[in-house]
């Protein structure tokens, strides 16, 4: 069986992308077949076959790059938070068209590290259901963190019913793309974007939690761990003060995640962080 997954970076996020690749693959089930494919706009040839190079030693994998000739220039160019983001963030509301062979995809950002199997949560989400994606949802924090500081900026911006809405991260799904193409949703993700370019937060999240509605299924809180989290949680009282899950579930996912993502502006190759030892031992394993 294979397993596609999608990652969109641009040439900057190169090294990153050949950590996430390794650590993905290095501890993700070995009876599957793992087919990465890479969105992008401007990779080097160079960098195109390190990273072809860092995935050779796994001979259940391949990696396949897609030119997507700049595509959202300016939809990126109008929208008014995307200071700390790119353009490629917005190549994740073409995955169905992108891939049409598949029925569901991963996809995936590059600032992690996985430590933990991605095909078991794949192969169990049914296209059948009526959900659009699964994913990691909200609730790891703490009540009272800088968290609920940054959730309020929403409160100017969305209504109610949105910021309802606005509860699965966006750095890990699985897309359900029989799904997306039967409701045509990936012309309501591109239409919504052009519309609220200039309050969109968070801008492929806020717009694909928006689009999806509820029609989104939660996936085990370990599948996405935020490295700041981990600075949030340092006694047993803690863990008591979760926003969306009890002291156990907590504990069990930064103890046990799938992936770590190193969300935020901070990342272990530009400054100390959270599980900073962690990224740089897969580094090592890579040409890079």
């Amino acid at each position: 069986m294979d397993i596609p997954v999608l990652h969109f970076f641009n040439n900057k996020y190169v090294i990153p992308a050949a950590v996430s690749f390794y650590s993905m693959l290095e501890n993700a089930d070995k009876n599957y077949n793992y087919i990465l494919y890479v969105g992008h706009s401007d990779i080097t040839k160079e960098n195109q076959e390190k990273l072809k190079k860092t995935i050779e030693c796994f001979g259940n994998a391949q990696l396949n790059f897609i030119d997507m000739n700049n595509k959202f220039d300016d939809l990126f160019r109008k929208t008014k938070r995307g200071e700390n983001f790119s353009k490629e963030m917005y190549y994740k509301f073409l995955v169905a068209s992108l891939l049409p062979q598949y029925d569901k995809v991963i996809v995936t950002d590059v600032d992690v590290v996985f430590l933990g199997d991605i095909a078991k949560e794949f192969i169990e989400f049914d296209i059948n259901e009526e959900y659009y994606f699964a994913g990691a949802k909200s609730g790891l924090s703490k009540l009272g963190s800088w968290i609920d500081k940054f959730s309020s900026s929403y409160d100017k911006e969305f209504s109610i019913d949105e910021r309802n809405l606005l509860n699965f991260a966006g750095g890990y799904y699985i897309f359900n793309c029989k799904k997306i193409r039967e409701d045509k949703l990936e012309n309501k993700f591109v239409d919504f974007a052009l519309k609220n370019c200039e309050r969109i937060i968070q801008p492929e999240q806020d717009t694909i939690n928006i689009c999806c509605g509820d029609k989104k299924k939660a996936l085990s809180p370990r599948a996405l761990v935020c490295t700041y989290l981990y600075d949030m949680y340092k006694s047993e009282v803690d863990y008591t003060k979760g926003s969306g899950y009890d002291a156990d579930t907590i504990k069990d996912a930064l103890n046990n995640p799938i992936q770590v993502h190193y969300a935020t502006t901070k990342k272990p190759w530009l400054e100390v962080c959270p599980k900073q030892e962690l990224w740089f031992s897969y580094l090592a394993k890579t040409p890079f």
